[in-house]
């Protein structure tokens, strides 16, 4: 990788904020992780990208599939950790090669994609550790909401719907199920792209 980009996403990487539990968002995740189940197998492995502190781990674990999550922050990897979650401090835009020799049935991808400044090369590495016809479920917020999402200092792809389906198709995925997340939060009524894909055989 070229040393100036590398320097660049290792800066980006030490913004990263610490994710801890908000019930809204358990919640939301519940809901989508039961969606997205549906379409595994029985004992799936699942590679939780940008864990935050293990709902998404826990829910899958619970369930007898077999998660394992990535994140860059020192907090949420110790909170993994304490709970028996197998966590690896890894980045989205250069998943090991271990990943790929042993490919996931699952990527689950929720509010991550958003963080990267190149969200088209990270959704080819989704591609590259996933098996054939494997699951992406991909959950980023929309622009132009009362939440202002594209003000946050640590979002550099607050992307429309349309883009983000444009660019998980280039990168070998189907389009299986397209939803509109509507919350209302303190600062008012907001969005979330709720989209899953299947890698392309």
């Amino acid at each position: 990788m070229n040393t100036r980009l590398a320097d660049f996403l290792a800066a980006r990487a030490a913004e990263i904020y610490a994710e801890p539990r908000m019930a809204g968002h358990t919640d939301l995740t519940a809901r989508m992780a039961e969606r997205v189940a549906k379409l595994l197998p029985a004992g799936a492995s699942v590679l939780d990208v940008g864990c935050g502190q293990g709902p998404a781990l826990e829910w899958f674990k619970e369930r007898g599939h077999y998660p394992i999550g990535i994140t860059t922050n020192t907090a949420d990897l110790r909170a993994c950790e304490a709970n028996g979650h197998e966590v690896y401090a890894e980045d989205m835009h250069k998943l090991p090669d271990s990943f790929e020799r042993y490919p996931f049935d699952c990527v689950w991808a929720r509010h991550v994609l958003e963080h990267s400044v190149i969200p088209f090369f990270v959704l080819h590495e989704f591609a590259r550790v996933l098996k054939p016809g494997g699951i992406l479920y991909a959950e980023m917020p929309s622009p132009g909401t009362d939440c202002l999402h594209e003000t946050n200092p640590n979002h550099y792809s607050v992307l429309t719907c349309g883009m983000w389906l444009q660019l998980i198709t280039r990168a070998g995925f189907e389009i299986l199920e397209v939803r509109e997340i509507n919350i209302t939060t303190d600062a008012g009524p907001d969005i979330y792209h709720s989209i899953i894909a299947r890698k392309s055989l």
